[in-house]
């Protein structure tokens, strides 16, 4: 039986499978990104998935992020929306960063130290617990969601007048200029910041902040006045379209190795992350509006799907390394039991009493 749901909620769905997909395919791919496994096997064709995948998917979740925030704000009013942030984001990132993120690196350290390595309890109390070796890993991205909401009670008011703009009707040329916008203010903190090049124990990556920032401030401008609720239909498709083409130039480049001008790839990247982000929103708005019980414990164990995914993820890598399989074979059988594994502990989880509210 379907059942009707916010299309955003099937759009997070989507986010946090292809955040699980970037970090399967990580490993496998020819354009070196830092990251805990390497295997020696590499695939070329992973490598234009990989790089679309990594232009729009974190921006898609800020959007969604955005786009729910308006909403839950008002049901809750200040101390409660506060209370809420701290309660379903707060605390599980805490206990992530406290137990899994340690474990995940723990692994890169002995991968990198075959011979000579600390028990884990060592490594715990002498490197991460004293700053050495401490970071929030992928917890970031929780991080700078509850920061941006925190962030959104002291500007409600003004998130409001902008919204009244005059262009509730957006079309191409404000979307061209978004794009051209997001490649311009990019390229300017790459100056200082290059891509992964992160601070503050990995909880922000400046050079991407532009993208995140944008698009959940668009989400918000989208529930308020109806920016991307309004755009037309073959508006969007004709994004999506161009999303799809971009992603196509790309596996052209990778596969034939062609060495495109430095101002190719952040052009492609401000491109590619406005067309899928403006495209998949308008599909889904007017195509996935209805769920079923599966989808919708999906939506509902999102959260603890992204937090748990990388130990899966990493594990897995590690024990396929000995393995002769084809690179492509590692990434989907590290995709596939992942996600998997990722979804039975959620529900595993809400199984123990009390956890439901932080999930």
């Amino acid at each position: 039986m379907k059942e009707k749901v916010n299309f955003s909620e099937n759009l997070k769905t989507l986010g946090i499978f292809l955040a699980v997909l970037w970090h399967s395919a990580i490993a496998y791919n020819t354009i070196h990104t830092p990251w805990l496994i390497q295997d020696p096997e590499q695939s070329i064709w992973l490598t234009p998935i990989k790089m679309t995948a990594r232009s729009f998917f974190w921006g898609l979740i800020f959007l969604y992020a955005g786009y729910t925030v308006p909403a839950v704000y008002k049901i809750f009013g200040y101390k409660k929306y506060i209370k809420q942030l701290s309660i379903n984001f707060g605390v599980p990132v805490i206990i992530t960063v406290l137990t899994i993120v340690p474990f995940v690196l723990y692994l890169d350290y002995i991968v990198t130290n075959p011979l000579h390595h600390l028990s884990f309890w060592s490594y715990y109390a002498d490197r991460f617990l004293t700053l050495k070796g401490f970071s929030v890993g992928h917890t970031w991205l929780l991080i700078n969601i509850m920061i941006v909401a925190a962030l959104y009670t002291t500007l409600t008011d003004a998130t409001t007048d902008a919204a009244r703009m005059d262009i509730r009707r957006l079309n191409n040329k404000h979307i061209i200029a978004y794009a051209i916008g997001l490649f311009f203010t990019t390229e300017s903190v790459s100056l200082a910041y290059p891509p992964n090049d992160w601070i503050w124990f990995h909880i922000l990556e400046p050079y991407h902040l532009p993208q995140y920032l944008s698009l959940f401030f668009i989400g918000i401008f989208s529930r308020k006045s109806g920016w991307l609720n309004t755009l037309d239909k073959k508006t969007g498709y004709l994004w999506l379209c161009i999303g799809f083409i971009l992603f196509f130039i790309n596996g052209l480049v990778a596969i034939n190795d062609i060495n495109p001008p430095p101002w190719f790839s952040p052009l492609w990247f401000a491109f590619s992350c406005t067309s899928f982000c403006v495209g998949l929103f308008v599909v889904f708005r007017e195509h996935c509006q209805k769920t079923n019980k599966f989808f919708l414990m999906l939506s509902e164990n999102g959260k603890f799907i992204y937090l748990i995914h990388v130990l899966y993820v990493v594990l897995i890598q590690y024990y396929l390394l000995p393995f002769d399989w084809e690179p492509v074979n590692k990434f989907l059988f590290t995709l596939g039991a992942s996600y998997v594994l990722s979804v039975l502990s959620a529900e595993l989880v809400r199984l123990i009493p009390g956890t439901k509210r932080f999930l």
